[in-house]
């Protein structure tokens, strides 16, 4: 039995799919894998939602709201997350393949 994840990864995004897709694959190729990944798209305009909706992965939470803004949706986010840690990362980052492992040490 896995462990129940003790970190959630947040991104919030807003007309994203540029750069998306990137950010997504460099969370979900982390060597921490045990974590929870809360994508909330805060009512994008663009593809935003189909680059998300490609991956398939049982880590990922994706969630759509009204377009209220980043910190809007940034707390909701929060108050999603049921973790002891929350790591955010912005729709147009890539992370390094350690970043979640260095985090949670």
């Amino acid at each position: 039995m896995v462990d129940a994840p003790k970190l959630s990864v947040l991104l919030t995004t807003y007309n994203g799919q540029r750069y998306i897709k990137e950010t997504i694959v460099s969370i979900l190729n982390q060597t921490y894998t045990n974590f929870k990944f809360l994508i909330i798209n805060d009512g994008s305009k663009d593809n935003t939602e189909h680059v998300i909706h490609s991956f398939n992965d049982d880590r990922i939470e994706y969630y759509r709201t009204e377009h209220n803004g980043h910190i809007s949706a940034l707390n909701y986010g929060l108050a999603k997350c049921d973790t002891e840690f929350v790591s955010v990362i912005d729709h147009d980052d890539i992370a390094l393949n350690n970043k979640l492992e260095l985090q949670i040490n």
